[in-house]
Protein backbone atom coordinates (compact mmCIF):
# COMPACT_ATOMS: atom_id res chain seq x y z
CA UNK A 1 0.00 0.00 0.00
CA UNK A 2 1.34 3.46 -0.93
CA UNK A 3 0.96 6.32 1.56
CA UNK A 4 0.49 9.73 0.08
CA UNK A 5 1.04 13.17 1.44
CA UNK A 6 0.21 16.64 0.49
CA UNK A 7 3.35 18.81 1.25
CA UNK A 8 4.18 22.26 0.67
CA UNK A 9 7.51 22.09 -1.61
CA UNK A 10 8.97 25.24 0.20
CA UNK A 11 9.03 23.22 3.24
CA UNK A 12 10.60 20.20 1.73
CA UNK A 13 13.21 22.71 0.08
CA UNK A 14 13.97 24.73 3.28
CA UNK A 15 14.35 21.07 5.27
CA UNK A 16 16.92 19.63 2.29
CA UNK A 17 20.45 19.41 3.57
CA UNK A 18 22.56 21.07 0.34
CA UNK A 19 25.36 19.47 1.22
CA UNK A 20 26.14 16.09 -1.08
CA UNK A 21 26.03 12.60 0.70
CA UNK A 22 29.07 11.09 1.39
CA UNK A 23 29.58 7.54 2.10
CA UNK A 24 31.70 5.41 4.86
CA UNK A 25 33.47 1.92 3.69
CA UNK A 26 30.14 0.47 5.45
CA UNK A 27 27.56 2.04 3.22
CA UNK A 28 26.77 4.85 5.83
CA UNK A 29 26.16 8.63 4.49
CA UNK A 30 28.42 10.55 6.93
CA UNK A 31 27.39 13.97 5.50
CA UNK A 32 23.73 13.48 7.26
CA UNK A 33 24.32 10.97 9.73
CA UNK A 34 22.49 7.80 8.32
CA UNK A 35 25.15 5.09 9.28
CA UNK A 36 22.82 2.07 9.07
CA UNK A 37 21.65 2.75 5.45
CA UNK A 38 20.67 -0.66 3.47
CA UNK A 39 22.94 -1.54 0.28
CA UNK A 40 21.04 -0.05 -2.68
CA UNK A 41 19.06 2.49 0.00
CA UNK A 42 19.00 6.37 -0.08
CA UNK A 43 19.97 8.41 2.41
CA UNK A 44 16.41 10.12 2.94
CA UNK A 45 18.47 13.86 2.17
CA UNK A 46 19.14 12.09 -1.39
CA UNK A 47 15.45 10.88 -1.57
CA UNK A 48 14.27 14.47 -0.94
CA UNK A 49 16.27 16.01 -3.37
CA UNK A 50 14.40 13.37 -5.78
CA UNK A 51 11.57 14.05 -4.76
CA UNK A 52 12.31 17.93 -5.64
CA UNK A 53 13.55 17.21 -8.89
CA UNK A 54 11.15 14.99 -10.57
CA UNK A 55 8.31 17.19 -9.37
CA UNK A 56 5.31 17.57 -11.47
CA UNK A 57 1.97 18.94 -11.51
CA UNK A 58 1.17 21.13 -8.15
CA UNK A 59 -2.06 20.67 -6.93
CA UNK A 60 -3.48 22.80 -5.44
CA UNK A 61 -0.96 25.69 -5.91
CA UNK A 62 2.09 25.57 -3.55
CA UNK A 63 1.65 21.51 -2.37
CA UNK A 64 2.61 18.63 -4.40
CA UNK A 65 1.50 15.05 -3.83
CA UNK A 66 4.50 12.50 -3.35
CA UNK A 67 5.05 9.20 -2.12
CA UNK A 68 6.73 8.84 1.18
CA UNK A 69 8.38 5.38 -0.07
CA UNK A 70 8.48 3.20 -2.99
CA UNK A 71 8.90 6.13 -5.05
CA UNK A 72 10.83 3.98 -7.79
CA UNK A 73 14.42 5.90 -6.94
CA UNK A 74 17.19 3.90 -6.96
CA UNK A 75 20.91 4.84 -5.68
CA UNK A 76 22.32 4.81 -2.26
CA UNK A 77 26.16 4.35 -1.58
CA UNK A 78 28.71 3.21 -4.52
CA UNK A 79 28.71 -0.54 -4.52
CA UNK A 80 32.32 -2.44 -4.21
Amino acid sequence: MSELITIRRELLENLVDKEECWFDHHGGCQAHGHLDLEPGELCPQAEVKALLANCGEVRPPGTQTVPLHGSGTTGGPPQG
